[in-house]
This record gives structure tokens, C-alpha cells and sequence, in this order.
């Protein structure tokens, strides 16, 4: 499966983007981070609350404790990745219709996730 592009994870709410399919996304994600927390941001679409939420509950279910910053520019939550030395993921569609929601996954320390990580991310959606 190829699931990310080249920022994150995007679809039309209700269709290609869902809550299970961030709850999915944010375990996998948890799980190759291997960390005790990791901080959640969004932007202000109508389906950001309830994605975040979703994001939340999948990363809790592995273990890691969340900080939702709620509604945030994407830099903003890079910005704290790095300062608090923690993974984030981000719900947002960037430039598209606010039909569209996503997700966009941001390494320890606000690095972006290399290849190979969103490649163990992918095989941990595969096997869910």
C-alpha cells in the first residue's frame, strides 16, 4: 500500500478520510516512534476536531500520552516537536477544498520522517 505522499495523508472526508482511518494512521505511527508522547495540532476545518480526536485515541491506544495544542499553524506544531524533542502529527489538507482533511507526521524534534520511517508506518497499516 502506498498510503503517504509527499506531505502526509489527505481524502475527502466521509470518503478516503475518516476517523478510522486516523485511528489506524496515529497507531502505526505511535508505534514506530516509540515514544512517550507526542503533540497534535490542527488547522480550522470542520472535520479537524473530531480527526484530532481520532488521532488522539489511536496513539493513546500504544502507549503514548498526547498534547493537543488544538487549532495551530503547521509550522507551530513543528516548532514544538522540535522544542519539546517529541514526534506530532498535524490534521490538515493544506491548500485543498475544506472537504479534505489529512494527516502530515513530524519526526522527534520536528524533523521531517524519512522514507524509511513512513515505509514502517505503512507496513504497520498493512498488518493492522
Amino acid at each position: 500500500m502506498e498510503l503517504f505522499g509527499s506531505s502526509g495523508v489527505r481524502g475527502i472526508v466521509g470518503a478516503s478520510m475518516g476517523p478510522e482511518l486516523v485511528v489506524t494512521i496515529a497507531k502505526a505511527a505511535g508505534t514506530v516512534w516509540d515514544a512517550d508522547r507526542a503533540v497534535i495540532g490542527r488547522d480550522t476545518r470542520p472535520s479537524g476536531q473530531m480527526l484530532a480526536a481520532a488521532a488522539a485515541s489511536g496513539l493513546a491506544s500504544v502507549g503514548v500520552d498526547v498534547v493537543d495544542v488544538g487549532v495551530t499553524p503547521t509550522p507551530n506544531v513543528v516548532r514544538l516537536a522540535e522544542a519539546w524533542a517529541i514526534p506530532g502529527l498535524i490534521i490538515t489538507a493544506s491548500h485543498n477544498p475544506a472537504r479534505f482533511n489529512g494527516v502530515k507526521l513530524v519526526g522527534a524534534a520536528g524533523r521531517e520522517l524519512s522514507v524509511d520511517a513512513l515505509e514502517r508506518v505503512e507496513a504497520c497499516i498493512d498488518h493492522d
